[in-house]
């Protein structure tokens, strides 16, 4: 088969929304969001970014654990300050 008929390699496309995604939660929590429904789409994303670093490839492994980690940071940083 022809490299003409094979599917492109789409692991940059996804890299890049997976880091939109979550630069646009982290821009969200920092701007004061604290909707339980932000809280919850938050949680489910950093705790699929954990489940696919656990699980995944890797190249994507690391911007998944990576992504996880920065975000769970941010989110203890954010926390914290608004109770100190």
């Amino acid at each position: 088969m022809s490299k003409a008929h094979e599917w492109p390699n789409r692991r940059h496309d996804v890299i890049f929304v997976m880091v939109a995604l979550a630069v646009c939660l982290g821009v969200l929590r920092v701007a004061g969001v604290i909707d339980l429904a932000y809280q919850a789409v938050a949680h489910c994303y950093v705790g699929g970014l954990f489940g696919f670093a656990i699980a995944g490839t890797a190249p994507m492994r690391w911007w998944c654990l990576f992504l996880a980690i920065a975000l769970t940071a941010l989110e203890t940083a954010a926390f914290l300050y608004t109770r100190f």
